[in-house]
């Protein structure tokens, strides 16, 4: 719980603004367009506030004392701090999909639950293991690309025929396992990619 009262203050209304928008834009799709564009938009929103908050959990990692002198390691911190960004997360785009669900925006609160819940972890991931090995911008940007990709298929924000293409390839399951496994990777290895920033 500790590692909670240092994470940026600014998680918490990103998290709050991107669900919210997600649920706007939910609502948008499905009158212009229809249910599966309003699921795909909904789940694209939803997964680019995961992207940036947990960016900016992990943004000063390099810097932070505590996470280097805490007797736990920077192994749990980046875990606790990834957990704890993900459930602030998943609370919010749970309500905002109720929300989305109640106005219509979607055939049923399943399927708005299913498009970002399958993918969440990939993209936290992705952005975990650039964010402390590289730049937290590195994480941005190709969590960006990642979306997409892991996604439900036909995003608003797809650039062609690739999207949802990882869902399809190696099925929803697939996706949470490489998402786990990349989340895993990045707290496994955050001790040599900080010690490695050290020496910089």
């Amino acid at each position: 719980w500790a590692q909670l009262r240092i994470v940026p203050w600014l998680v918490l209304p990103l998290a709050l603004l991107t669900a919210t928008l997600a649920a706007l834009a939910a609502r948008f799709f499905s009158v212009n367009v229809g249910a599966r564009a309003a699921v795909a938009g909904f789940s694209s929103l939803v997964l680019f506030g995961v992207n940036l908050t947990v960016t900016a959990a992990l943004s000063r990692l390099r810097e932070d004392s505590v996470c280097l002198a805490t007797p736990v390691g920077p192994r749990a911190v980046v875990l606790a701090r990834v957990a704890a960004v993900l459930a602030l997360d998943a609370a919010a785009a749970v309500a905002a999909s109720a929300a989305a669900a109640a106005w219509g925006a979607a055939g049923s609160i399943g399927a708005m639950l299913a498009g970002w819940l399958v993918p969440m972890a990939a993209v936290a991931g992705a952005v975990a293991f650039l964010a402390i090995w590289t730049a937290p911008w590195a994480g941005v940007v190709v969590g960006m690309s990642v979306i997409p990709l892991v996604g439900p298929s036909s995003s608003p924000i797809a650039f062609g025929p690739p999207s949802g293409s990882l869902q399809e390839a190696i099925t929803p399951f697939g996706v949470v396992a490489l998402g786990l496994s990349l989340i895993a990777a990045a707290a496994l290895s955050s001790p040599s990619a900080l010690a490695s920033q050290k020496t910089r």
